[in-house]
C-alpha cells in the first residue's frame, strides 16, 4: 500500500511583502491512488485555493510518487466535495499501484488502524492507533471517526488503513492544542461521492431550508 500513497502539493508561488518575494508558499498534504489510471483521492482543503473562485493568486497542484520523490507531476483537480472534504486528482501516469478500499461500516470502537502521511513534510510516515469514537457529527450527511493515531499538518488526505491493509477512511483533521484527538472520514460516505467526483467539478446536493426541534415530547419543523 505504501507505493500507492502520494504527496500532494499546492504551490501558491512566492510570498510577496513590500514588493519582495521571500519564500515559496506551499501547502503539503497526502493522497492515495485509487485505480491504475492515475486518479488520486485527497482532502478538498489541501487543494481548496486551486478551485476557489474567490482566490485570485497563483496556484498549481502537484503530486510526487514514492518511487520518484523529486519529480513533481502536474495534477488536475477533476472533482471535489466540500461536504465530505474530499477531492479527486488526475496525474499523467498509467498502470499506477492503487489501494484496496473497504466499507467502513463494520469498523467498531477499539479496532486497530494505521495511517500513512507526510506530517510536517516528513514523507511516508506510518502511525498507528485505534478508533476511539465513531459517532461524531462532523458532516451534514454522516458521522466521523475519532482516532488516536498521531496526526499533524501534512497528514491531511492520507489513508486510514485497517489490519487487513484496506483503506477504510481518509484522515482529515486534528486538534493542534489537544494531543491524540484526530479525525477521519469513514469510507462508507466517501464511496458515495466517488462516482460524482469522476463526473467532474463540484459535487452539488439539494438542500431544504428547514430545521427540526423537540419540545415537551413534540417534534416541530
Amino acid at each position: 500500500i505504501m507505493g500507492a500513497v502520494v504527496t500532494v502539493i499546492l504551490d501558491r508561488g512566492l510570498n510577496i511583502k513590500k514588493g519582495f518575494g521571500y519564500y515559496p508558499d506551499k501547502v503539503i498534504g497526502t493522497g492515495f491512488l485509487i485505480d491504475d489510471d492515475g486518479y488520486v483521492l485527497t482532502n478538498h482543503h489541501v487543494i481548496a485555493d486551486n478551485v476557489d473562485p474567490s482566490y485570485h493568486g497563483y496556484s498549481k497542484v502537484y503530486v510526487t510518487l514514492k518511487d520518484d520523490p523529486d519529480k513533481e507531476l502536474p495534477a488536475k483537480v477533476v472533482g471535489y466535495d466540500k461536504v465530505f472534504d474530499i477531492a479527486l486528482l488526475k496525474i499523467p501516469r498509467d498502470n499506477t499501484p492503487h489501494v484496496m478500499m473497504r466499507d467502513s461500516g463494520s469498523m467498531t470502537i477499539g479496532n486497530k488502524i494505521y495511517t500513512i502521511g507526510n506530517p510536517l513534510g516528513i514523507k511516508y510516515t506510518v502511525t498507528s492507533g485505534i478508533i476511539s469514537n465513531k459517532d461524531l457529527d462532523f458532516f451534514q450527511l454522516g458521522k466521523g471517526f475519532m482516532i488516536d493515531a498521531a496526526i499533524n499538518p501534512g497528514n491531511s488526505g492520507g489513508p486510514l488503513i485497517d489490519e487487513r491493509g484496506a483503506v477504510v477512511g481518509i484522515v482529515f483533521a486534528g486538534v493542534p492544542q489537544y494531543e491524540g484527538i484526530n479525525f477521519a472520514i469513514p469510507f462508507q460516505y466517501v464511496k458515495k461521492s466517488i462516482p460524482m467526483l469522476y463526473e467532474g467539478n463540484e459535487v452539488k446536493r439539494s438542500w431544504i431550508q428547514a430545521g427540526i426541534y423537540e419540545s415537551k415530547g413534540k417534534v416541530y419543523f
